[in-house]
C-alpha cells in the first residue's frame, strides 16, 4: 500500500514538474508569435500606406538632365515617363550633333506650340546634320530663311529654337501645311522638282524616333 502510495506521489510530481517546465515555454512562445504577428501586420500596413501614398501623387519621381552649355550640370527636373526627351537625345547622340543638351528644351517648346516632338529634331538633322554644318556663330540649324544673299542668325539655340517651332505653328500647320511634303512645298520647294527627297528623308529621321 505504501509502495502504491509513493508511485502515486511520483507521478504527480513528475506531472507538476512538467508542466511548470512547458508552461513558461508555452506561454513565452505564444507571446513572441502574437508579438511578431503584430509587427508583421503593422508592417503591411505601414508598406501599404506608402503604396497608396506613392500612387496618390501626380509626379512622385524626377529626373535631371544637364543644363545647356554646361557639362554635368544638374539643374531641370524632367518626369521619368516622358520618354520623349531621352528619344530626341539618343538621336542626336547617334549624329554626334551640338543639340543634344537642349533635348529637353525641343521637346518643351514643341508641347508648347502643338507640334510632333520629332520634327525640329528631324528638320535640323535635314539642314545642317543637328547644328554641325551650318553658318558660323548662326544657332540656325535649320536653315532657317537663309538664302543666297541673306543667312538669318540667331542670337542662341533657345531663340533659335523659340523662332523657329513658333514659325512652324503659325506659318505652316495653322496654314494647313502639315505633312512632310506639305511643309516642303514652302519650307524648300526647290526640291520639288528633284522628286522630293527633302520630304523622304524628313520621314526618315521621324521614323528614327519613333
Amino acid at each position: 500500500m505504501e509502495l502504491v502510495t509513493h508511485l502515486l506521489l511520483m507521478k504527480k510530481t513528475l506531472v507538476l514538474g512538467v508542466w511548470f517546465l512547458v508552461t513558461p515555454l508555452t506561454l513565452f512562445s505564444a507571446l513572441f508569435l502574437a508579438q511578431q504577428i503584430t509587427k508583421t501586420r503593422n508592417f503591411s500596413i505601414a508598406v501599404k500606406s506608402s503604396l497608396n501614398y506613392i500612387a496618390s501623387q501626380e509626379s512622385p519621381y524626377k529626373m535631371f538632365a544637364a543644363l545647356p552649355g554646361q557639362i554635368g550640370g544638374v539643374v531641370q527636373a524632367i518626369e521619368a515617363n516622358d520618354a520623349r526627351v531621352f528619344i530626341v537625345e539618343n538621336f542626336f547622340k547617334v549624329y554626334n550633333s551640338p543639340l543634344v543638351p537642349y533635348s529637353i528644351l525641343l521637346v518643351d517648346t514643341a508641347d508648347k506650340y502643338g507640334l510632333d516632338f520629332r520634327l525640329l529634331p528631324a528638320i535640323a538633322m535635314k539642314e545642317s546634320g543637328g547644328g554641325k554644318a551650318m553658318p558660323d556663330n548662326s544657332y540656325n540649324a535649320w536653315g532657317w530663311a537663309i538664302h543666297e544673299t541673306y543667312t538669318k542668325k540667331f542670337v542662341s539655340w533657345e531663340e533659335g529654337i523659340e523662332t523657329v517651332a513658333k514659325s512652324l505653328r503659325q506659318d505652316y500647320l495653322d496654314q494647313g501645311l502639315v505633312t512632310p511634303e506639305q511643309i516642303m512645298t514652302k519650307y524648300t520647294p526647290a526640291s520639288i522638282s528633284k522628286g522630293g527627297p527633302w520630304a523622304r528623308d524628313i520621314r526618315d529621321y521621324l521614323a528614327q524616333m519613333e
